[in-house]
């Protein structure tokens, strides 16, 4: 509950210098998005011109449980080039990919687990303006997925390829 206060005041202020949807080009977007390519989490994206941008993703959570504690750590990128826009929608081509990491250090059993996963993949995503500044987008696309996991048994490797997709909301301003 508390993370959803910190993000509701801190997107208000935006608001205040938020422009209008028309013919003047807003150059930034923050939101939540999630992906099996570019990852989960608080999106910001830089719109260099109507055909081009750049979406980056960052999650981040750390618990400390007594005698033992864990973090997990994600970073996603995203480059977008629009292949068709309306006044209200958007049809574009992307490629990205994000790194995950999770490390679990439980001290009183002697036990330790870590995860590295990373995602390489491309797609394309539809972005539709549902109320001034209110975007939403959905990605459909392939994805080659490697997962790790270490513990003291050793690592296990995990390789996927196959169909990817993604949704997100953000606030344009």
């Amino acid at each position: 509950m508390k993370f959803f206060v910190v993000c509701l005041l801190l997107l208000l202020p935006v608001g205040l210098f938020a422009q209008e949807y028309g013919d003047s080009l807003s150059h930034h977007q923050i939101g939540f998005s999630a992906s099996s390519i570019s990852s989960y989490g608080i999106t910001y994206s830089y719109i260099f011109n109507p055909t081009y941008r750049i979406k980056s993703t960052v999650f981040g959570l750390y618990e400390d449980h007594g005698a033992y504690s864990d973090w997990t750590g994600i970073l996603g990128l995203e480059f977008e080039a629009t292949l068709e826009s309306g006044q209200m929608t958007r049809f574009y081509g992307f490629l990205g990919g994000s790194f995950y990491k999770y490390v679990d250090n439980n001290h009183s059993y002697y036990s330790y687990n870590n995860e590295d996963d990373f995602a390489l993949g491309f797609g394309i995503g539809f972005e539709v303006l549902l109320w001034k500044h209110i975007v939403i987008n959905l990605d459909l696309g392939a994805e080659y997925w490697s997962f790790k996991h270490y513990d003291f048994d050793g690592p296990y490797i995990t390789k996927y390829f196959g169909p990817a997709g993604g949704i997100g909301i953000n606030y344009r301003f």
